[in-house]
């Protein structure tokens, strides 16, 4: 009776939700600010990519999506051969995924002579190559946009990303050059087709905080956005990025590692090809010396919004994971906080 129960449950919450798909992205940010930990390098004879503790660099100054880049300043040697492994980073409860049906990355190249560039090429979970693909750019010193159909690297990829450990960059055979590129925001998408975005973005509320501001804005759910980008000023004229946040998250806390100063904002809403749609209005929020029952406040406020956050919004029971499936409950998380939850 109990097994006919649990399965009638199961089929009837199937049908009422149906899990959050992700594009399967092996970098668009490092959470480590010198070097990436995900993926490695190698080199032989001359040839050489430069690196800290064989980690691919990352630079902050340089980026394509705030805040960070990766680094790729390499040597190319006749007599050597460098190559560059990005792996794909395994989260729990990201595992619902699109079809992979093209590779796309954002580059800048100090030069874009195509015989200097390196070719890039997937690895598979079993250890085996695709075919590698040479580069190609139409701009130098400028941020573009390489998209590469998986036919022309591996087609049984499309319906199985899971397949893919990580994304080799390497050296052109026969070359003795030397050249820098940044690379960002590298995953593999379902679509190159630019989607329209028809939410205006608005910021609902900004507060500041001893060191930092927290940005809120109304859940989003047109599917066609991917990112939130959020811009600060200083002086309320001169915008620069300084964060991009999942849509699926509808705050940001941006530390600005500063005391009474005032900040404005921004934000945008971006398509998985990183097409953008119309600014906010301006928000500001300063930044101030707090009581301690102010900063005692700022804790139970944000340990309250962990619960409130977190929580599946048609129960109020807690996800089994925050940043991964959006509509599987943890029944034992749920039962220690529910004491926390107020919705219902």
């Amino acid at each position: 009776m109990k097994s006919i129960l649990y399965s009638a449950l199961f089929f009837s919450a199937s049908l009422c939700a149906q899990e959050h798909q992700y594009d399967y992205t092996f970098f668009t940010n490092s959470l480590m600010k010198e070097n990436f930990f995900y993926g490695n390098v190698n080199s032989s004879g001359n040839a050489s990519v430069k690196n800290k503790n064989n980690k691919l660099l990352v630079d902050q100054n340089e980026f394509h999506s705030p805040g960070n880049s990766l680094l790729l300043d390499y040597q190319n040697a006749k007599d050597g051969k460098w190559e560059a492994f990005i792996e794909y980073e395994d989260v729990r409860g990201k595992d619902f995924f699109t079809k992979a049906n093209f590779l796309s990355f954002w580059i800048k190249s100090e030069k874009n002579d195509s015989t200097i560039l390196p070719t890039v090429k997937l690895q598979k979970t079993d250890g085996s190559f695709s075919k590698s693909i040479n580069i190609k750019l139409t701009k130098k010193n400028q941020w573009e946009n390489i998209l590469i159909d998986m036919s022309s690297l591996d087609s049984s990829v499309k319906d199985n990303p899971k397949s893919v450990k990580a994304i080799v960059f390497s050296q052109p055979e026969n070359s003795d050059s030397n050249n820098k590129i940044w690379l960002d925001d590298i995953a593999l998408i379902d679509s190159k087709e630019k989607k329209t975005i028809s939410s205006i973005p608005k910021i609902s509320s900004a507060k500041g905080y001893m060191k930092h501001v927290d940005l809120k804005w109304n859940p989003i759910k047109d599917n066609n956005i991917k990112y939130v980008k959020i811009y600060r000023s200083e002086n309320e004229k001169d915008f620069k990025p300084v964060g991009i946040q999942d849509a699926y998250i509808d705050r940001f806390a941006d530390f600005t590692n500063e005391t009474g100063k005032k900040y404005s904002y921004k934000i945008s809403y971006l398509d998985k090809l990183f097409n953008e749609s119309r600014l906010s209005e301006i928000v500001s929020a300063e930044t101030r010396n707090m009581s301690d029952e102010e900063l005692m406040t700022m804790v139970q406020d944000a340990s309250f919004n962990y619960y409130w956050d977190g929580a599946e919004p048609e129960s109020g029971l807690s996800k089994e994971n925050t940043n991964g499936r959006q509509n599987m409950i943890a029944t034992g998380a749920s039962g220690w906080n529910y004491g926390f939850d107020c919705r219902n």
